[in-house]
């Protein structure tokens, strides 16, 4: 028996051949080499309708080789954001109920869903266990950013208090994010904490992206057609996405024959911009596969011409961002657009592309047919760039940090 055991908890964590946001099955791999690791996750796939468990089942055991899966039922909720966040609460409850299945755990890392899933604070004390909080997205901000709820809000400011006792309860806090110290200073978090906090963004498997955009090709007439500038987005369609915007901006574009919009993903939004795109005739977009597996992703993304990150405009950026597809994005080394301004990004601070809030989609598509018609010499220089940062980000480094700063292992 390995000497140490380590729980992943993440409600949006799934089994490898579903998982999109890689972070928590990448330290499991990791950490699975010398400690024994569970990844206790939602049985629900994120941003779809697919359940992992049949209806008669409440839990099951996978086993991935250096760790397992535990998968929890929990509801469904496609758009349903009230479901979701029932969800949320469902899991800590579950892995109560279920806990004697599994081995006690020396360190339970969580990443949390602030405040929804405040019963994971009983944990401390249920398992005399380590706890670590991973805070990849701040929740009380979000409801701020997308105008749901504004900062006088006394349900915001319950929801704060919330926040800051579960950070203050853990024995360790990991933000994903660059500016979470100036977060935590906006909401009065007590400065004394601070020394128990680390700054881990999320990352990308250098050694596998690189192999797989040689060695995996997605059959796709357009990413093969070497005589289409590829303006490539690859994410999530729901209205935080704005996809509307990018829509307009490909709408300046029409007359530059050769520059197509490659559109990757699904959500909430997909029908309808697809009807819009149909009705007016847009004909430079084009509506590519709802998902395509990960080992398929360095591939498109090496094809393209621009890589583009979009969002509805608001304060997404204030902290700092730490998205999953920037640091594919990063490997891939093509430039990359993105509408909104973004503190502490590495595509303003290395000149990788455009960052900034673009109100004016006319403008936007000439800020993106620039990033086209970069020379060849240029776009070299660029790659080189994007290629040397992102090896910060590689998740065996952000793991190791994780190991000698946070877990202690």
């Amino acid at each position: 028996m390995k000497s140490k055991c380590l729980w992943l908890i993440n409600h949006d964590a799934t089994v490898p051949e579903f998982e999109t946001r890689l972070r928590t099955n990448e330290f499991a791999d990791y950490f699975g080499r010398y400690s024994e690791v569970y990844v206790l996750a939602s049985s629900v796939i994120h941003n779809s309708e697919l359940r992992l468990l049949k209806r008669w089942e409440f839990i099951k055991i996978l086993d991935q080789g250096s760790y397992k899966t535990i998968l929890l039922k929990t509801p469904s909720y496609g758009s349903n954001k009230f479901l979701r966040i029932v969800g949320y609460v469902y899991l800590p409850l579950a892995i109560i109920i279920f806990r004697n299945r599994l081995r006690r755990p020396d360190v339970i890392s969580i990443t949390a869903n602030v405040p929804f899933d405040f019963l994971f604070i009983v944990f401390k004390k249920l398992f005399q266990s380590k706890i670590v909080v991973e805070i990849l997205d701040l929740w009380p901000e979000s409801f701020v950013t997308m105008g749901l709820l504004n900062r006088d809000s006394r349900l915001l400011k319950v929801m704060i208090r919330l926040e800051k006792y579960f950070y203050k309860h853990a024995d360790k806090l990991v933000f994903s994010m660059p500016g979470a110290k100036d977060y935590l200073i906006d909401i009065n978090y007590k400065q004394p904490e601070y020394q128990k906090i680390s700054i881990i963004n999320n990352g990308v498997n250098l050694d596998k992206f690189y192999s797989d955009s040689r060695s995996v090709v997605l059959k796709d007439a357009d990413l093969e057609n070497d005589a289409i500038d590829k303006v490539i987005y690859m994410g999530s369609m729901r209205h935080a996405n704005d996809l509307d915007f990018l829509i307009d901006t490909a709408c300046y574009l029409r007359d530059k024959t050769n520059v197509k919009f490659l559109l990757y993903g699904d959500g909430d939004q997909r029908p309808r911009l697809e009807e819009r795109c149909l009705k007016e005739d847009i004909s430079n977009v084009i509506w590519k596969q709802k998902y395509i597996p990960m080992e398929n992703v360095p591939y498109v993304l090496s094809r393209a011409s621009v890589n583009i990150m979009n969002y509805r405009q608001g304060e997404w950026g204030k902290y700092g961002g730490s998205q999953s597809k920037l640091f594919q994005y990063l490997a891939a080394g093509n430039p990359i657009a993105c509408n909104i301004e973004v503190v502490h990004s590495p595509i303003i601070q290395l000149k990788l592309g455009i960052s900034y809030m673009a109100v004016n989609p006319k403008n936007y598509s000439q800020e993106i047919f620039g990033l086209v018609n970069m020379s060849e010499e240029e776009r070299l220089r660029l790659k080189k760039r994007a290629q040397s940062k992102v090896r910060e980000f590689d998740y065996v480094y952000l793991a190791e940090r994780m190991k000698n700063e946070v877990f202690d292992f």
